[in-house]
């Protein structure tokens, strides 16, 4: 049997809901009235490509006002896509001079060392995501902060926080990355601060979170591939139906039958008496 096939070319396009997305800080903090802390959130530095190919090498022109609160010594954003192969990447490289809540205090709340993050998918190869920062060079008031937990101490002057004497900080570090199979990943450094503090007699003026920021939140997306599978028709060549030619039986040879030729009946001649010779007469 000879199969015949048809072949199909299918050029690679964005799916909907590819997108490499990088964020330099992200930062929470917490209102406070007992110490005269304000809540803020915001979002310093930018950098996003959805859909269709590109390159962002990030916004850092902050318009919520992080840099009241954050100095940076080194920042890099970058997201960037192709669809040819397909592959969504994106990283930032961080290094916080410092962060202060409050004017007063007379040392920085958080310094770091620099921060890389990256992630990147590109199907069908496993998602990639990590956080990278030097031992050591992750600090809350000059303690060296670790992933997990780190418990510090400090005083009200080093907060800049009027009417509190010292306190207990809680640090919580959490290297975070994440991947899905190949189509998404995630990754970031999230530090995040609680504190009791209290005034001059020990009395707890205060009792929970106060800040939370997120350093290098980069993530990536491949959407599944939903265009349709195209399977090439494969037509047989049909058989040909054998022609079937009658068999014709030869007309019979007629042989007449000839009829015996009768046997002529004997003609019966009667069988004649001799006439008797008469007996002389003697005289």
């Amino acid at each position: 049997m000879v199969l015949i096939g048809s072949l199909f070319m299918l050029n690679a396009t964005a799916a909907a809901g590819d997108l490499a997305h990088a964020n330099g800080v992200e930062l929470n903090v917490t209102d406070i009235p007992a110490v005269g802390q304000p809540s803020f959130s915001g979002t310093w530095g930018t950098a996003s490509v959805e859909n269709d190919p590109g390159t962002d090498s990030g916004d850092w022109s902050d318009p919520d006002g992080v840099q009241n609160y954050v100095t940076l010594a080194n920042r890099q954003i970058d997201a960037h896509g192709t669809d040819d192969p397909t592959a969504w990447e994106a990283s930032a490289q961080l290094v916080v001079m410092q962060l202060t809540l409050n004017p007063n205090a007379t040392q920085p709340l958080l310094t770091t060392g620099n921060i890389e993050t990256h992630a990147r998918c590109r199907p069908p190869d496993p998602a990639q995501a990590s956080v990278q920062a030097a031992p050591g060079t992750i600090t809350v008031l000059g303690t060296p902060v670790n992933p997990g937990t780190t418990q510090v101490s400090a005083t009200g002057a080093q907060l800049g926080y009027p009417g509190v004497d010292h306190a207990d900080l809680t640090v919580v570090r959490t290297d975070n990355t994440s991947t899905n199979g190949s189509v998404s990943a995630s990754a970031d450094m999230t530090i995040s601060i609680s504190g009791r503090l209290y005034d001059a007699e020990g009395n707890v003026i205060y009792d929970g979170p106060i800040t939370t920021a997120t350093m290098g939140h980069v993530e990536v997306t491949c959407a599944p591939d939903t265009t349709p599978t195209i399977t090439p028709t494969i037509t047989p060549t049909p058989t040909p139906t054998p022609t079937i030619t009658p068999t014709t039986s030869p007309t019979p040879t007629i042989t007449p039958t000839t009829s015996p030729t009768p046997t002529p009946t004997p003609t019966i001649t009667p069988t004649t008496s001799p006439t008797p010779t008469p007996t002389p007469t003697i005289t």
